[in-house]
């Protein structure tokens, strides 16, 4: 098998810095060696440009590095918005940018929930994205970055969406970011009618959402980092592997398979879940190790 590194989403990071250096403690005596740059944390060195190096100290201390990055996301940020100004692509330039600072490789962009801009049309919010890769790309290119763009559980980022995308932008610096649980809401969501997909699909009357059990499949030649963590098909609980009906199995034995997989990231939320640390970590380095 691959050996591919772990990452692990410290989500919510809080920014008291005992609470902080006592997660980052915790995680590193449990066996991590590499964390996400996530988007609280990237929203916080945008504040506070003096926050990361007191976040590279601290990470410093305990063994640790970051591995891989999420850029902020939402309505406001993500590549569907119209962006009147180029004021939200200068933003994801300047995620790039801190990205880079800490050496990262990769770093996951939303490209939009559809039902944020009912009052355009699939192909307009579409034409959006690629004009925003258009004047993000050359920066990733720059920057040594691959930009991974992430099936969810809309319209708009489904597998056939995000291969449109890539056929547009054929260069190395885009790739994809597969996430286990939002594929499973879109495989095994059909069994909850007030589930979270159908409850998506619709806010902007886009009818049955597509659903699809080969997803992983479709983004195979073109993953590269991941997403992993579980739930019953429902709602986005980030959940440990086991605690829902993921096939984890088939999970990794395609993963092993994507040829431009660079790493592997634990999306577990543990404060959500009520998680130890300890036991996701066990849990990651049995499927994967």
């Amino acid at each position: 098998m691959k050996n591919i590194p772990v990452t692990y989403l410290v989500s919510q990071f809080p920014q008291p810095e005992k609470v902080r250096r006592s997660i980052l403690r915790e995680l590193a005596v449990n066996g991590v060696k590499n964390i996400v740059l996530g988007d609280a944390m990237i929203s916080e060195i945008v504040r506070n440009p003096a926050f990361a190096a007191v976040l590279q100290k601290e990470l410093a201390a305990e063994g640790l590095t970051f591995m891989d990055s999420h850029a902020p996301f939402g309505k406001a940020l993500d590549m569907n918005n119209p962006d009147i100004g180029g004021i939200v692509s200068t933003a994801q330039k300047l995620h790039l940018h801190i990205a880079a600072m800490f050496g990262i490789k990769t770093m996951t962009i939303h490209v939009g929930n559809n039902y944020y801009f009912t009052d355009a049309p699939l192909e307009v919010q579409r034409d959006r994205i690629c004009r925003r890769l258009e004047k993000l790309l050359p920066v990733a290119e720059e920057l040594g970055i691959i930009i991974c763009i992430e099936n969810i559980w809309f319209k708009i980022n489904t597998p056939e969406q995000l291969l449109f995308i890539k056929e547009r932008f054929p260069t190395d610096n885009l790739g994809f970011c597969f996430d286990s649980g939002h594929a499973n809401i879109m495989q095994h969501g059909h069994l909850y009618p007030e589930g979270i997909a159908r409850t998506s699909w619709a806010k902007d009357d886009s009818g049955e959402p597509a659903w699809d059990d080969r997803i992983l499949e479709k983004m195979l030649p073109y993953i590269v980092n991941c997403h992993l963590h579980d739930n019953s098909g429902d709602r986005d609980q980030h959940t440990i592997p086991g605690g829902g009906t993921i096939d984890w199995q088939k999970v990794k034995t395609l993963l092993m398979q994507a040829p431009r997989l660079q790493v592997i990231q634990s999306e577990v939320i543990f404060e959500r879940n009520t998680l130890a640390i300890k036991d996701v970590v066990n849990k990651f380095n049995e499927i994967f190790n």
